[in-house]
């Protein structure tokens, strides 16, 4: 799983493990009911009007057999660059740079526990 969060470092937000728990509940194993997830991180992109060009790069690279943890896009030249594809009806990887990015593996149970402690009288 890619994670372009800031989260990842403190974990993943309670919505994105109900998700993720509806999605793959099918494959949780063991007696725990555990699904071993490797969180990749990927970036962010700065402001909020790139939104739409990161997924589509963040799906581009993946099928260019790229880890999104690995690579750093040149924000700036998106926009040209996916206008150019459109007009050569071609999608390669867009413009980027060699990284490294830290990874985090998480878990995740199908079953919570809530200890209730009692106090004695």
């Amino acid at each position: 799983m890619y994670n372009s969060l800031t989260l990842l470092f403190s974990g993943i937000s309670d919505t994105l493990k109900e998700q993720l728990i509806r999605m793959y509940a099918p494959l949780f194993a063991g007696a725990d009911q555990v699904l071993d997830i490797n969180c990749l991180c990927c970036q962010k992109n700065v402001g909020s009007s790139d939104c739409g060009l990161f997924a589509v790069a963040n799906s581009v690279a993946p099928a260019n057999e790229s880890c999104l943890s690995n690579i750093q896009v040149i924000q700036r030249e998106m926009r040209q660059y996916l206008i150019q594809c459109v007009d050569e009806r071609e999608v390669k990887m867009f413009p980027h740079k060699l990284v490294k990015k830290k990874c985090k593996k998480v878990q995740l149970t199908l079953h919570w526990f809530c200890n209730i402690y009692k106090v004695d009288d």
